[in-house]
């Protein structure tokens, strides 16, 4: 999976990211286009997609490990919006 960049140190407040870039590498679908997404920060990724399942919506990437900065998904709520959530390590 690429790399997370926190692209400037005004990016990091308290020393959390809030905000960071992502390369779209051989990792995934070349339909993929370049997007911007919105993420929410969670205690435990894996809870939170169980949850986001069991209320109706779904799963567009499942929970994966970033390196250096935690765990991830990419997931939809019941109408089809798109966002992420994020496990900061």
């Amino acid at each position: 999976m690429a790399e997370f960049n926190v692209p400037s140190p005004g990016d990091v407040i308290d020393g959390v990211a809030q905000g960071g870039m992502m390369a779209t590498d051989e990792n995934w679908p070349p339909e993929t286009p370049s997007h911007w997404a919105t993420y929410i920060a969670v205690a435990n990724a894996d809870e939170t997609v169980a949850s986001i399942t069991e209320n109706g919506g779904s799963i567009r990437v499942p929970p994966f490990d970033a390196p250096g900065v935690g765990r991830m998904a990419m997931v939809a709520d019941p109408s089809g919006a798109d966002f992420a959530i994020i496990q900061f390590t």
